[in-house]
């Protein structure tokens, strides 16, 4: 096996992985939700779904089809592809798997907020408010580097903005449904990354 394939045969093991564990818990989204248009958004679903379709076909298509996916790779060198599959295998799974579990039940696969839905605070809740997209747009931009792929980074070119507009209606849903109990989590979280000072005060009221 040469290391171009092996590489691509643990690109494919890494994914299917991901995959596995994400569809696992996305499982519990479809008990009873809804997908409403009219909340969601036609500009919003649309091609957030069609992005999302490109990112997760992409990889199984460049593992299982490298000829007709080289028009889609550049050349990056062999000791940076391994460092970006080592990221995406030991670093985002872990990560994506923290906030599925803190999440629990009250994952969803629109911004509408289930009957019992309930406020997650704690795992990286504690100090994000949207880890899975924070660790979504980590794991496919190291998926890129692996595969020495432009289009993956393209596509999420269209998937992020997407989610910046979709994010506000989200965030307005737990407002109306948590009050000045949402209002108090959101300013003192970050939307993607933690916010330094309350990181610091979380860890220090820990030790």
């Amino acid at each position: 096996m040469t290391s171009e394939m092996t590489l691509r045969v643990t690109i494919g093991l890494v994914f299917a992985g991901v995959v596995w564990m994400v569809t696992r818990y996305r499982r519990r989204a479809q008990g009873g939700e809804r997908f409403d248009l009219e909340k969601e958004g036609w500009r919003i679903a649309v091609p957030l779904r069609a992005a999302g379709l490109l990112l997760w076909l992409y990889l199984p298509l460049y593992v299982l089809l490298p000829r007709w996916m080289a028009w889609s790779t550049f050349d990056v060198p062999p000791t940076i592809r391994w460092g970006a599959l080592a990221i995406a295998a030991i670093v985002v799974p872990p990560f994506v798997h923290w906030a599925q579990r803190s999440l629990g039940s009250n994952v969803t696969t629109t911004v509408i907020t289930r009957e019992h839905h309930q406020l997650v605070t704690h795992g990286p809740y504690a100090y994000i408010r949207h880890p899975l997209y924070t660790g979504g747009v980590a794991f496919f931009l190291a998926m890129s580097v692996a595969a020495g792929s432009w289009f993956l980074p393209l596509v999420m070119l269209i998937v992020f903005p997407v989610l910046i507009i979709r994010i506000p209606k989200e965030e307005a849903e737990l407002e109306d449904r948590f009050g000045e109990a949402y209002r108090r989590y959101k300013a003192r979280t970050g939307r993607f990354l933690p916010r330094v000072g309350s990181f610091l005060g979380k860890a220090s009221a820990d030790a």
